[in-house]
């Protein structure tokens, strides 16, 4: 039986609901203890907030944000990537943050989650996906013609992965939105770095059921080019030719869950108690296949500023037991 698990924050000290007792090393003395998923009203639920906030600012020595820098990733074929880098203060392990299926670093939720967690002096990198478009910085269109497959996606984050390494972060948490958790999962299977510390996937959904996958594949291996259309993840009409489209449709629901029982490190799964395409038996799957799933009630996908402030507080704490 899968346990969701809400978070309790207790500074220096944590206690996840998994039974387990989390030490922290941490110049603070303050313990409060937080509860940021389970609200027994809205009173409480704006005082734990406000008493967390004050907590982050007087322990995270956040002394003004951490000013973004645009770097650059030389690729092959004379292509190269973008991403932001924020520096960041102290000891805590880096955070690479990786947006959802199409996005870019500057899509709503990544874009928020990486100016709060800098502003709380994170080091993190917020790389954009290529997805062989030159410089790219703005969303792909579901029906343009898309080249790309997940596995060239995995070589650019395992690229910029290196790149951190190089900047001499030992320590790295991979975050990644939607179909972004399931591509920084993939990241860590094959990359096997004692630097990666943490997988944490927000709102990690089942994929539909892709159509002709069999003959997908087929048209795959013998190279055929031909455009053609699918439903795919967040798109109702996907245009490419066939090994573009196997690629990420191979990624079912099976192959999910298969990926999450041989992780090679520890994995998170934060998600919205009203997001309707993560429902009950989902993350029971996610929780038995070795998640530690950790259920915000009354969110959806955390895109509602509402529900931002406890998905960040998930991910300050995971950073602070992986530091």
């Amino acid at each position: 039986m899968t346990k969701l698990h809400p978070a309790r924050l207790a500074w220096p000290h944590w206690r996840a609901n998994d039974g387990y007792s989390h030490s922290v090393n941490r110049p603070c003395t303050q313990e409060v203890a937080v509860t940021p998923v389970h609200f027994p009203g809205e009173r409480t639920a704006k005082r734990q907030r406000a008493a967390f906030a004050l907590l982050v600012l007087g322990c995270l020595s956040s002394a003004g944000g951490s000013a973004a820098q645009t770097v650059h990733l030389k690729l092959d074929a004379g292509q190269h990537a973008e991403a932001r880098y924020y520096p960041g203060r102290g000891d805590r392990p880096a955070v690479m943050l990786v947006h959802d299926f199409l996005a870019t670093a500057e899509g709503t939720l990544t874009d928020a989650l990486a100016r709060r967690l800098a502003r709380d002096g994170v080091a993190l990198l917020v790389p954009t996906l290529s997805l062989g478009v030159l410089g790219r910085r703005a969303p792909l269109a579901c029906e343009a013609v898309h080249l790309h497959v997940f596995e060239q996606d995995i070589a650019e984050l395992r690229r910029w992965v290196e790149w951190l390494l190089g900047k001499g972060r030992t320590r790295i948490v991979l975050v990644g939105q939607r179909f972004g958790g399931w591509q920084a999962l993939a990241l860590a299977q094959r990359l096997l770095s004692p630097a990666l510390q943490a997988v944490i996937m927000i709102s990690p959904r089942r994929p539909g059921q892709a159509q002709d996958l069999a003959a997908l594949r087929t048209a795959a291996a013998q190279g055929k080019r031909e455009l053609v259309q699918r439903p795919l993840l967040s798109c109702q009409r996907f245009v490419g030719p066939a090994d573009s489209i196997y690629s990420y449709a191979s990624w079912d629901a099976a192959r999910m869950l298969d990926a999450l029982s041989a992780a090679p490190i520890a994995v998170r799964a934060i998600v919205g108690g009203r997001d309707t395409s993560l429902n009950a038996a989902w993350r029971q799957r996610l929780g038995d296949a070795g998640a530690l799933v950790q259920l915000v009630p009354d969110a959806v996908d955390f895109r509602d500023p509402r529900h931002l402030g406890a998905l960040l507080e998930l991910i300050v704490a995971s950073l602070m037991i992986e530091g």
